[in-house]
This record gives structure tokens, C-alpha cells and sequence, in this order.
């Protein structure tokens, strides 16, 4: 069974669950009239409200480059200028212009920046008075769980303990719609060398490890199926995005942007193969927003709103974001930039734990403790002083702060439960 403990939503071990019949998930794109529709690049979808403004698709800007297209980038990046953390330069002069410009950027440590950093930094070589346009290669989660512990788990579980942790990673702009047991797995093509390149190319602009393809760890090895469907938007068109099952990357679906910036991608992920730890069903990808106008001096300044959304990106991975505009001389310009998306570790909620305990012991050995009732009580004070360390560890992903809470409150709850009141001294 699952022991949710909110946020937290654990997955104990459990026996193989008995025979279901569930539906057969789809193993292609929904068909029919909503796939034939031009207005919305096919898909059953539904055109995002941008203001009127798609970002992803800024008017009068047609074949622009994109980190999507590294190839055309390069191209292009070759007329015109780049900064990559370095000041501005000919991107002829760059070594990002005879190698893929997104992992030359990755390895280079004059652009990573802290958010801090990115906030205070004028970025400068475009034209005054121009705008930008942006894009952003991240990973966001849209399930978290984790697994104690598991020599088995079966499907119907998984799918409870998905469910359970939707709500709490929904996005505006990726989210799962729906989590089923699945009967059969949905098994991805396999890639070509170009497309594992372009898979680890944007793998590690976003942080992760070189991912795994589904079909690379033999299907037909599982039995326990969950069929699994997401939706996003705001991503650049014609790019391809990739649902992931995490620690360590397996891809179990792609699927490419339609015009509007929107993607439905669904695949199944292989209940059995899950180890004990921390998992996410999580969407790697690039995302398009609106940029900034330039100031007069040809620099622009992330704004509060921009940092806000690459912040959206999960913590413990990082995005590699560039600004697209023209330079002073007509070509293009573009300024790429590495950020870390450090999570901050609450430890400081471990000596809640100790406080708590100290206190009690005092109440105990000295104060008013002393009846096994008000003890009782006491002990549940010790164990719930846990509670922060559990909550705010996962919410910032650093999930060691969480089982330190645990480990800890456990053992002060057993350490406290011994202590005796102190006799009181009669008077002579």
C-alpha cells in the first residue's frame, strides 16, 4: 500500500498485485478533425493565451535561430555576434562557432552566473531600442514519489502514488492529465546517432545525465505497466520534447512542438525497474518567452518576471538560456547564459529536532512530565518536531534533509521515551 505523508508520497514495498484488466493505452496521437485543423498544428489542442503575443513565434521573424536548430545557429551566429559570458565577440572568433553552440556554452565556465549573479548583470551588443526573444532549455517535474525500500512494485501502486503528487508539481505550462495502469508499454522508436546527439545535446544543457531510450532496456523484460499523459506549452515550435522517468534518465516518449508551442506526449513507464530512492516523471525541453526591449546603451537586464520563470525549471538541474535580437550592425546577436538552480538545504530544521528534545527532557527529568499520560504526549511532541525537516527537505529537493529528520526524530522519540522523572529530595 502507499503511505503518503504530504508532500511527501512514499512507495513501500509491496507483493505483486493481483490480475487487472485495464484499458490499452493509444499508441499514436489522437486523429480526426482536430489533427487536421492548420490553426493549430495538429494535436487535440487548444491555442494558449498569450496576450495575443505568442512568444514562440514573434511576427516578422521567420527561419530565426533557435537552440533547437544548432546547425542553423551556427550558421547564423557566424554573420553576427555572441556573448557567452566573455563580453562580446565575432562569433566567427567563438569556439561556439565550429562546434555545437549549446554544449561549447555547458562546458564554459564564464557563462554559468548564480540567479543573483544573472540579476544585477547588464547583457550588452544589441541594437537599442530592439527586442529579444528568448528561449530556455530546462527539465520540470510533473510527478515526485519516492520508493522505500521496493523489491516489487506493481502498477496499481504507482499509479496511486502519481496521482497523489500531480497536483502538487502542476504547472501552467507542463503537467500531467492523467496516470492509468497500462497493459502493454508504449515503446518509443529507436534513435539514429543524430537523434541520441540531440538527446544528450539538450540533456546537458539541462543539467542531466546522458539519458537512457526505453527501447534500450528491453521492454519485454516487464510486466507492470503505468501509461502516463502530459500536456505543455509556451515550448518552441517544431522542437522535439522528452517525457523522462528519473533518478537516472530513461526516456519513455518524445514527441515535436506544434506551432502554437503546444505538445501532447504520453508513454508508460516500467513499474518494476524503479529502485529505492527518489523518482520524477519529468519533461526536458526548450521553452520560448517573451524577451526585453534593449535600452540605449544596447544592453538589457533580466527582469524579476524572466528569473521568476527560469527559476521554474527544478532545482538540483539547471537551464541554459539564450537572448535572440539583432546587432548594431544588422546581423544577429545572441547571449547565452548557464544557470545553476541550486537548491538551498534547510538543515537548520534539524535542530528544531534538538530543541525539542532538549526541552522535553527538561520537563521531564525536572518539570511537570511525570504522569505516563502527559509522557505520551511528550514523546508525540519529539516525534512531530520532525515534521519541518520532512516537508521543507522535499520541497527543496534536497531529499537527505528528509531522511535525516526522520532518522533523527525516530531515534530522540526512543531516546526521550526512557528518561525518568528525577525523585524529588525530601527535606531533612
Amino acid at each position: 500500500m502507499v503511505t503518503p505523508l504530504n508532500p511527501v508520497v512514499v512507495i513501500p514495498r509491496v507483493n505483486p498485485a493481483g490480475p487487472v484488466t485495464p484499458p490499452t493505452p493509444p499508441t499514436t496521437e489522437p486523429t480526426g478533425p482536430a489533427n487536421e485543423n492548420p490553426t493549430n498544428g495538429g494535436g487535440n489542442q487548444t491555442t494558449p493565451n498569450n496576450g495575443g503575443n505568442n512568444p514562440a513565434t514573434p511576427p516578422g521573424q521567420t527561419n530565426r535561430p533557435s537552440l533547437s536548430q544548432p546547425k542553423n545557429l551556427i550558421e547564423q551566429l557566424a554573420e553576427g555576434t555572441v556573448d557567452l559570458g566573455q563580453g562580446v565577440t565575432r562569433a566567427a572568433e567563438t569556439p561556439a562557432a565550429n562546434d555545437d553552440p549549446v554544449r561549447a556554452t555547458n562546458s564554459l565556465q564564464s557563462a554559468r552566473r548564480t540567479v543573483a549573479e544573472l540579476a544585477s548583470e547588464d547583457i550588452g551588443g544589441f541594437t537599442p531600442g530592439q527586442s529579444t526573444y528568448l528561449e530556455i532549455i530546462g527539465a520540470r517535474t510533473g510527478a515526485r514519489f519516492v520508493v522505500s525500500e521496493a523489491e516489487v512494485v506493481d502498477s496499481l501502486t504507482l499509479v496511486r502514488a502519481m496521482r497523489a503528487s500531480i497536483e502538487a508539481q502542476r504547472s501552467d505550462f507542463f503537467s500531467i492529465d492523467s496516470v492509468d495502469v497500462a497493459t502493454q508499454p508504449v515503446v518509443p522508436d529507436e534513435w539514429d546517432d543524430q537523434e541520441r546527439d540531440n538527446a544528450n545535446r539538450l540533456f546537458e544543457a539541462s543539467g542531466l545525465p546522458e539519458p537512457t531510450l526505453l527501447t534500450d532496456l528491453d521492454p519485454e523484460s516487464f510486466s507492470e505497466w503505468v501509461f502516463v499523459q502530459t500536456r505543455a506549452d509556451t515550448y518552441v515550435p517544431g522542437s522535439t520534447v522528452y517525457l523522462t522517468l528519473t533518478s537516472e534518465p530513461v526516456v519513455l516518449a518524445e514527441a515535436v512542438v506544434d506551432r502554437n508551442g503546444e505538445v501532447v506526449v504520453s508513454g508508460t513507464v516500467p513499474a518494476e525497474f524503479l529502485t529505492a530512492g527518489e523518482h520524477r516523471v519529468r519533461l526536458v525541453g526548450i521553452r520560448a518567452l517573451d524577451g526585453v526591449i534593449v535600452g540605449d546603451d544596447g544592453e538589457i537586464q533580466v527582469s524579476p518576471e524572466l528569473l521568476d520563470e527560469i527559476e521554474r525549471f527544478d532545482l538540483g538541474t539547471q537551464s541554459t538560456i539564450a537572448f535572440f535580437g539583432s546587432n548594431p550592425t544588422g546581423g544577429v546577436h545572441t547571449a547565452v547564459r548557464v544557470i545553476p538552480l541550486i537548491p538551498t538545504a534547510p538543515w537548520w530544521t534539524l535542530w528544531i529536532i534538538g530543541g525539542v528534545f532538549l526541552l522535553m527532557t527538561v520537563l521531564r527529568r525536572w518539570g511537570p512530565v511525570r504522569k505516563r499520560s502527559a509522557h505520551t504526549i511528550a514523546s508525540a511532541v519529539v516525534l512531530v518536531s520532525a515534521v519541518p525537516a520532512v516537508i521543507l527537505g522535499w520541497l527543496s529537493t534536497v531529499t537527505a534533509v528528509v531522511w535525516w529528520g526522520l532518522g533523527l526524530g525516530l531515534l530522540a522519540t526512543v531516546l526521550y521515551w526512557f528518561i525518568r522523572p528525577r525523585r524529588k529530595v525530601e527535606d531533612q
